[in-house]
């Protein structure tokens, strides 16, 4: 239809336009029209103009040819039939709802309805091809006619009702996966969550949830930032800040936490988004910033009046601190954690502060007293039926032991560290788990089962995206692979 020198010509161009047609035959019909119509338009310009979400629909009309106009009959004979008038009240909906995929549990909450209800209309928008699957379970709109959806949302009112209801469903979910993967890490403290969630009652079906939701729980943290009057966007940023964290997802966690925190005007929102900030900058060995982020912090619970909520905020000090060889510094902080456990009676978050003691300890050169701490902290581990934690505890006991010479219990332990941290789905914990334990064997003299190791610790990071493949290629050509930053950043 443009004729294949002008293709010829721009070849990029020609290719993004089809990109932006979603390779619709009628779209492509259309924008090749107007090329054709116009034998001095680029298609550079075209593609340009495209790519303007707001005025696609628009540009993809010729004379009696119409992407929207072919949109609207689908969705008009859904308005007609019986059994499609939930599928097109869904439709409109979804457009609201600024999500890449859709799920029939979020789209029940959406809706307000039940899920089989949810599942039988978002079937229906499928078989009227509205609807793409996108896996088990999982639809997706094709990019024209979400913007077709998009024009079609309810009134104002209807719409807000309907997008918080499915935020705070990803918020009770997200909440639920951590309560099962973290001992419930995140403390929403006077914030109510609104929709039960989906339950998720076993360590596996939280980490498939969490890996199966990465990509909607960062849309649904920078829709639900739309509203600055409301903290959901400061919760869910949040609780994904912890289940994000464990597996090295860090790249776009720093983006939604600082959009969360310039929404939000509450103190302890704004505390809690500080320290999960200052968790990610410090393991992008960024500490100048992650102190920066936990000083804010500390000052924000007490602006909130509520300065025993300081423990974890200290303690992350302490890590930072020690990170950075401010080892007194460390031991300071972690000590003005201690104090406020020891007021508030969290055993669990004694037993994280000894922890992150223990490193202090032997970089100071105490490896006995850093063994003797690090048993004391498995022991009080055992007791919190945490086995996240306890797969922590058991590497740094481990950690401790190699720094000792105990290579022969270091082993043991970081292999029981390893099948904890492998259930509880702590990706980058179980990296970190599997490089030292490289190291160990390299010492003792088991250079394959090292390798072995090194492979397994690489291969995690490369999954995480905290490495890239030519890095990945890098590392296995040296004859004994210097360490990662990842793992370097690691206490």
């Amino acid at each position: 239809v443009v004729g294949e020198e002008r293709v010829r010509a721009e070849p990029e161009a020609a290719a993004r336009i089809v990109r932006l047609c979603g390779g619709i035959p009628l779209a492509l019909r259309i924008a090749g029209a107007r090329l054709a119509a116009r034998p001095g338009l680029a298609l550079s310009d075209l593609a340009g103009r495209l790519a303007d979400a707001t005025r696609r629909l628009d540009l993809l009309e010729y004379a009696d040819l119409a992407v929207r106009a072919g949109i609207a009959v689908s969705h008009q004979h859904l308005h007609e039939e019986p059994a499609g008038r939930d599928a097109a009240h869904l439709l409109a909906l979804l457009g609201a709802l600024e999500l890449p995929t859709h799920t029939p549990a979020a789209s029940a909450a959406l809706a307000g309805w039940p899920q089989p209800r949810a599942e039988a209309a978002l079937e229906r928008l499928l078989d009227a091809r509205l609807l793409e699957p996108a896996g088990p379970d999982r639809y997706q709109f094709h990019d024209l006619v979400r913007l077709y959806a998009r024009e079609h949302r309810p009134a104002e009112q209807e719409r807000a009702s309907a997008v918080r209801r499915a935020l705070h469903h990803y918020l009770a979910t997200a909440k639920q996966a951590d309560s099962v993967v973290d001992a419930g890490a995140v403390d929403f403290g006077h914030f109510s969550v609104e929709q039960p969630g989906e339950g998720l009652t076993t360590l596996q079906a939280a980490n498939e949830w969490v890996e199966r939701e990465r990509d909607n729980l960062l849309a649904a943290v920078r829709q639900a930032t739309g509203d600055t009057t409301d903290q959901t966007a400061a919760f869910l940023a949040n609780v994904t800040q912890w289940l994000f964290d464990r597996r090295g997802w860090f790249s776009e966690l720093i983006e939604v936490s600082e959009v969360a925190l310039r929404s939000t005007r509450d103190w302890t929102a704004k505390a809690l988004l500080h320290q999960g900030l200052a968790s990610v900058q410090h393991q992008l060995g960024r500490f100048p910033e992650s102190l920066d982020n936990l000083m804010e912090g500390l000052a924000c619970w007490d602006r909130a009046g509520l300065p025993d909520r300081k423990a974890g905020l200290y303690n992350d000090l302490g890590i930072v601190y020690a990170m950075m060889g401010r080892h007194d510094d460390a031991l300071a902080a972690q000590e003005q954690a201690l104090a406020i456990t020891a007021r508030t009676g969290r055993a669990d978050h004694e037993a994280y502060i000894r922890n992150n003691r223990v490193h202090v300890y032997y970089r100071q050169g105490r490896c006995a007293e850093a063994v003797e701490e690090a048993r004391r902290v498995v022991a009080m581990t055992e007791k919190l039926d945490d086995i996240g934690s306890l797969g922590v505890a058991r590497d740094t006991l481990a950690d401790a032991c190699r720094a000792n010479g105990m290579l022969a219990e270091a082993v043991d332990e970081y292999r029981h560290a390893i099948e904890l941290q492998r259930a509880a789905g702590f990706t980058l914990y179980l990296a970190v788990s599997n490089w030292w334990l490289g190291h160990t064997l390299h010492d003792l003299g088991r250079p394959e089962e090292a390798w072995a190791c090194w492979r397994e610790s690489l291969d995690l990071l490369r999954k995480a995206r905290l490495l890239t493949p030519a890095e990945v290629t890098a590392y296995l050509a040296q004859p004994v692979p210097d360490t990662p930053e990842p793992v370097r950043n690691q206490l």
